[in-house]
């Protein structure tokens, strides 16, 4: 990533998903060092955009490591899914959430790391994710029914 000019985390996010919400403080990021404080927001996409979206921060922003991927009840039978990223050249991190009642597509082919990830929000939640490779449960058993 040496001699790389990356863009800005939120300026990818808002080419890619215009109907973006950010959750906690709506001051935009401007310079590298006002950067290091995304980490404090949590940039809400629709389920549509998520693989989109995690590719471009990836590619454009530098976002090379997926550090977590966790799914939350959010009530009336809808899973969150957060994506936690960083950029490991120099520490910027940034968090996506995404919300739905049918599914999200898998974002394993931009992280590896989501592999195992995907599945224990599947186990747990019952949301499945488009294009996973292995779509299966990972802690339950195949014949349990349901999910905790």
């Amino acid at each position: 990533m040496t001699n790389m000019t990356v863009a800005l985390p939120e300026t990818v996010i808002r080419k890619v998903c215009p109907q973006v919400r950010l959750i906690g403080s709506e001051t935009e990021t401007t310079d590298k060092e006002t950067a290091q404080s995304a980490a404090e927001k949590i940039w809400e996409v629709t389920p549509e955009s998520v693989a989109k979206v995690c590719l471009a921060l990836r590619d454009e922003a530098g976002m090379d490591c997926l550090r977590d991927l966790m799914g939350t009840d959010e009530g009336d039978g809808k899973t969150g899914v957060y994506y936690f990223m960083e950029r490991t050249a120099d520490g910027v991190n940034v968090v996506l959430k995404a919300v739905t009642a049918d599914w999200m597509p898998s974002v394993t082919g931009v992280w590896q790391a989501a592999m195992l990830k995907e599945r224990e929000v599947y186990d747990f939640y019952g949301l499945r994710f488009l294009n996973h490779p292995d779509m299966r449960r990972l802690f339950l058993r195949e014949d349990w029914h349901g999910y905790p």
